[in-house]
């Protein structure tokens, strides 16, 4: 016999049921979106650090890359696998941008339908400012902790978590398992040129200014016109892939 009792346990048993299924389904969802990001990064990051490198005035990308080839870590070397241990400068400077790119996106997708959480903001600032000072071991940029620097850092992870977040919204009950795709159903062609030059490209060149400004006088001699045309570069290289993306269709 169904009683009354009973059958509003099952109700809200299949409920229940129902709202699990759909958690799962969104967790599934968001690691699908996870690694489309995370693949279309990796492209992206590679192409950039090869194209600032090759720079006349790429100095600083070269520097990164030369320290770190052929580096062997203190604590992993073992004199009969020397040659394995070896690492590969621009797999490690790439890796290095790319864990950058990683934080800010595990910060968007922790935080789906949520306020921004300023304090969490702050403390992704810290830790993209430690990853870019470990990658960069032989930059200029970083010669000396700068509080403007982390504050700038901040803004700029935080504008990249805004993005994220509006491409993981948008997208997160579509099936799109394309970075290219996603972007362009979150963005009209012109919202996307709009929103580089409204907030991407002033929130970098807020953060190239005080790497120049922190340089001491003689590396701001030698550098602070490098830190522009790096700055400059990096600013055609970043509009040129969202027109690219709108080229791919």
């Amino acid at each position: 016999m169904i009683t009354r009792r009973n059958f509003l346990s099952g109700l809200v048993g299949i409920v229940c049921g129902a709202l699990k299924i759909d958690a799962v389904e969104t967790k599934t969802r968001q690691q699908e979106i996870r690694e489309a990001s995370e693949g279309y990064l990796k492209g992206f990051l590679e192409s950039y650090v090869d194209r600032m490198a090759s720079c006349s005035f790429g100095d600083e990308m070269k520097k990164n890359i030369v320290y770190w080839d052929g580096h062997i870590d203190d604590w992993n070397r073992d004199p009969k696998n020397k040659d394995k241990q070896k690492k590969n400068g621009k797999e490690v400077v790439v890796q290095g941008y790319f864990d950058i790119y990683q934080s800010c996106l595990d910060i968007a997708l922790k935080g789906v339908g949520k306020p921004i959480n300023e304090k969490e903001i702050e403390a992704l600032g810290a830790k993209v400012v430690l990853i870019h000072r470990t990658m960069a071991k032989d930059s200029y940029l970083f010669q000396k902790k700068n509080e403007e620097v982390d504050g700038a850092y901040a803004k700029w992870a935080k504008d990249k978590v805004l993005r994220f977040r509006k491409i993981i919204a948008a997208n997160i009950t579509t099936n799109s398992a394309d970075y290219a795709t996603m972007f362009r159903m979150t963005f009209k062609r012109e919202e996307a040129e709009k929103d580089f030059w409204d907030n991407q490209n002033k929130v970098e060149e807020e953060l190239y200014k005080t790497f120049k400004d922190s340089l001491s006088n003689g590396a701001w001699f030698f550098g602070g016109g490098k830190v522009d045309e790096t700055q400059e570069e990096s600013k055609k290289l970043n509009f040129a892939e969202i027109r690219k993306i709108y080229s791919s269709k």
